[in-house]
């Protein structure tokens, strides 16, 4: 009788510990599904920007003066314009607005930005030290965003060129853009 209890406790205790391992392979899915969706949406938190070949600074002091020419270099402390092939220095906590014109590079030809000929304006924000310029002279430059609007998704099928940067407060801004397709 007890070598039967014994062999119905060992029984009892291989199966226990089949279910536990079972569990634990399941948990191990499921948090590698979550990390995989959690980077799925951390990559659709970005999106790809084209800037014009003008921008038009405003700034703050002295009140609506502006400077214009290329955007070569912008992050939370200062913007760099190349401006008639000199580099001047602006701090950030003194811009208002950023302005953008003229053209831009697509697939290595210019193309001329003219008001509303392209479509869907939309909008996203996020804070000033989440955009990295990758490409100076062709305007390349990636954004994370924390909200964005008027646009359902973010869409390979498009080049966002940057229409307008809003400085909304220290480190956090709000850029628009056209669909170019």
């Amino acid at each position: 009788m007890r070598k039967e209890f014994l062999k119905l406790m060992a029984i009892a205790v291989f199966f226990s510990g089949m279910e536990i391992a079972a569990n634990a392979q399941e948990l191990s899915n499921y948090q590698s599904q979550v990390a995989q969706v959690e980077q799925l949406d951390r990559l659709s938190q970005q999106i790809d920007l084209v800037f014009p070949s003008v921008a038009e600074v405003i700034l703050k002091n002295p009140v609506n003066e502006s400077k214009s020419g290329r955007l070569v270099s912008i992050n939370d402390r200062q913007i760099q314009l190349e401006i008639a092939g000199e580099t001047s220095s602006i701090d950030v906590d003194n811009v208002k607005h950023i302005f953008f014109r003229g053209y831009v590079l697509l697939n290595g030809r210019k193309v001329v930005i003219r008001g509303t000929q392209n479509i869907n304006l939309g909008s996203s924000r996020g804070k000033l030290s989440n955009l990295e310029l990758i490409d100076p002279i062709e305007g390349k430059a990636r954004f994370e965003f924390t909200s964005i609007s008027d646009l359902e998704e973010i869409s390979q099928d498009y080049y966002y060129i940057v229409d307008e940067m809003n400085f909304e407060s220290p480190n956090t801004i709000e850029i628009k853009y056209k669909l170019q397709p």
